[in-house]
């Protein structure tokens, strides 16, 4: 039964039926969408009872009390497990489809949730605050990183907002061009006003916002340290993480089945355990930051990668399966063609794969240091057969004592610049 206090709820959100969702491309989708959603409405009593549950003050608790809505787990996974410590509590919604691996459950969002968030516009923003605004005034401030995008739903509360930028910023606006330019205005507005804080996971999204928007970002590389699973090779494969066939079958057949592709090595919903229950990774990177990579690094798991010049000869042979998620064009199928000279989407052009490349959390300027580079894959499985698995570990959790003390110092001086100590 739904009390009076949740019926109220409900005709403040105009009467929306939950069931009611986009039009979607195709039939399957559409079947799939509704029954992804009637099962996040179980969850709908909970959320409902959070929204009108009383809570702590800043100054009863003492922490400092932020909130998130996300679709992606990792990001924010990261902020929450670095901040934690540092006196921050935080509230996050997650409407990531994977957010079972973690053992949560998608929030049932009224009106903008994992089935229709792309739609996010101006009239999606009020009607969210409509909903919602009453309940997120409670809190001190506001994180975004997937996407960037997602601080347009705060900005209205003039409280502070940190927007980590861990994707090209625009996302769902790519193939919106009067949303896109709707968004660059409210960004920069937002810091121009001191009320918006850009912070960036690696520094293509770095350079990318910058190029678009004219706004400089703070540069903090992912930590990861959330995944409370160490190295323990109990088996002797290394999985491939490829996204091009190709390459993954020359992987395999040029290291005789020493490296294999993940589906043989592990079931489709892993643990993170099990992943690093392996001897180690061979990735064909599909995007200059990924947060698999960091997750591995940080438990000490061996990784390859091609170099950057084997890189770029790869993605010559095949643009679909390699580097192919530079660009939110690349992801929707857009043309690049039409585009300025030196634009980062135009990445029909080798020149911008290099830019990206230059930027990579692998590449020259490379955060993760102990990353082993291959120049071909002769060259990987040589490495592969000889590699002292143990050694380079050990250097690996040598480096990460390092990042970890530079990434929190970090994270420490912008907590207290936007919100002073918690």
């Amino acid at each position: 039964m739904v009390s009076s206090r949740t019926g109220s709820f409900l005709a403040r959100s105009g009467g929306v039926n939950p069931l009611r969702r986009p039009r979607l491309a195709s039939t399957r989708a559409a079947v799939r969408a509704r029954r992804d959603w009637a099962l996040d409405l179980r969850y709908l009593p909970h959320h409902l009872a959070e929204i009108c549950r009383r809570a702590p003050s800043r100054r009863d608790s003492g922490r400092l009390r932020l909130f998130n809505l996300d679709v992606h787990i990792g990001p924010i996974g990261d902020f929450r497990a670095i901040t934690a410590p540092m006196g921050v509590d935080l509230t996050d919604w997650t409407i990531s489809g994977h957010a079972d691996v973690i053992g949560r459950h998608r929030e049932p969002v009224l009106g903008f949730n994992a089935c229709n968030w792309s739609r996010l516009s101006p009239r999606v923003v009020d009607k969210f605050l409509d909903r919602y605004g009453h309940y997120l005034d409670r809190f001190d401030g506001f994180v975004t990183t997937t996407t960037p995008a997602f601080s347009t739903l705060f900005l209205r509360l003039q409280k502070p907002i940190i927007a980590l930028c861990a994707t090209r910023y625009e996302q769902p606006f790519t193939d919106k061009p009067h949303l896109w330019r709707w968004l660059d205005d409210q960004l920069r507005k937002g810091v121009a006003d001191g009320q918006l804080h850009v912070i960036a996971n690696n520094l293509g999204d770095q350079a990318y916002l910058r190029h678009f928007t004219g706004i400089a970002s703070t540069y903090i590389p992912s930590l990861c340290s959330y995944t409370s699973a160490p190295y323990t090779p109990r088996d002797r494969h290394f999985a491939i993480a490829s996204r091009s066939v190709a390459c993954t079958q020359r992987i395999r057949e040029d290291s005789r089945n020493l490296a294999r592709p993940i589906g043989e090595l592990l079931p489709a919903r892993a643990t993170w355990q099990e992943r690093n229950s392996l001897r180690g990774w061979v990735h064909i990177p599909y995007n200059i930051s990924q947060m698999a990579i960091f997750e591995q690094y940080w438990e000490n798991v061996p990784i390859y990668i091609p170099d950057d010049k084997f890189l770029l000869d790869l993605w010559h042979q095949d643009p679909d399966g390699v580097l192919s998620q530079l660009s939110m064009y690349q992801v929707l199928g857009l043309p690049t063609d039409h585009l300025p000279a030196g634009d980062p989407n135009r990445t029909h052009d080798p020149g911008v794969i290099r830019w990206w490349l230059d930027r990579s959390d692998y590449g020259p300027r490379r955060e993760l240091s102990e990353i082993v580079r291959f120049s071909s894959f002769e060259h990987l499985s040589e490495l592969l057969a000889t590699q002292d698995d143990e050694a380079l570990s050990e250097r690996m959790r040598q480096s990460n004592v390092v990042r970890q003390d530079a990434v929190l110092t970090a994270w420490e001086q912008a907590i207290e610049s936007v919100w002073g100590r918690p």
